[in-house]
């Protein structure tokens, strides 16, 4: 087995602003060899992107489940320094300015979309949310096909420190490595979210059934992984960890809000 493809965060940065490029899995600098590829770089027209088509990536935010470990409160409503949860990376995603925000909602969803106001998302419903995230992956996922975007980057509605710097930094890595690399944060190692998925992969993503989301695409094309390490990333918004860009820290009961209450809008 391949050693994974492993990307500072901060490294991501330096290659924005010298002349650095991704090579297969590893990286080139200007007039220096680089290093070897765990595998074959995809090279069909299927997979290659232009670079209009790479200027597009649409953050996808999941925001359709019940959160029945939450009780009876809805907790994408539950309040976080103001806002409702779910808010906090829908405006992450607006703040990177990457593509189109999508957001899907399913349960109590007039509620969820309230909350929203007047900001600038496409808002889905998904009525057949019960039958588990995947659901709620096919109605993004579908909409970012429609619109042609080079990759979607798939945000979780329980993760309200994701900064708009992380999913720059995952932006950046997707589009050194030509828009043909699953590009996942990793923290504390471990696999974090969001995860930004290639167009090419659209299809399959549509297709997967249940609530184990997208997760089981990173094993099934495990060669075209790139992970980007957040260790050393300062997220400025707080987070339970404090830092590595809040990629890991999501919340599942009351008690892991921030003043330990429940709050519903």
């Amino acid at each position: 087995m391949s050693e994974p493809n492993t990307i500072d965060a901060e490294l991501i940065r330096l290659i924005e602003m010298k002349d650095i490029t991704i090579h297969g899995g590893g990286l080139r600098l200007s007039g220096q060899p680089g290093l070897p590829a765990p595998g074959p770089e995809p090279d069909s027209d299927d997979t290659a992107r232009t670079g209009s088509e790479l200027d597009e990536i649409a953050c996808i935010i999941l925001a359709a489940g019940r959160s029945e470990r939450f009780g009876e409160a809805n907790k994408l409503l539950a309040e976080i320094d103001g806002k409702p949860m779910f808010v906090h990376p829908v405006e992450a995603a607006l703040a990177a300015r990457l593509g189109p925000v999508i957001v899907v909602t399913g349960h109590e969803a007039e509620r969820v979309q309230a909350a929203l106001g007047r900001r600038n998302v496409d808002c889905i419903v998904n009525t057949n949310f019960a039958a588990g995230m995947a659901t709620s992956l096919a109605c993004g996922i579908g909409r970012a096909q429609v619109a042609g975007v080079g990759g979607a980057m798939v945000l979780l509605g329980d993760m309200p420190w994701v900064e708009a710097m992380t999913l720059e930094t995952l932006a950046a890595a997707f589009r050194q490595a030509g828009g043909t690399k699953i590009c996942v944060p990793v923290a504390a190692g471990r696999f974090g979210n969001p995860v930004l998925f290639p167009a090419f992969l659209f299809p399959e993503i549509i297709n997967l059934e249940g609530d184990r989301g997208a997760r089981a695409l990173l094993d099934q094309h495990a060669d075209l992984v790139v992970e980007i390490n957040m260790d050393n990333t300062e997220n400025t918004g707080g987070g339970m960890g404090g830092d590595m860009g809040g990629v890991i820290d999501d919340i599942d009961a009351p008690a892991q809000l921030p003043d330990g209450r429940q709050t519903d809008l």
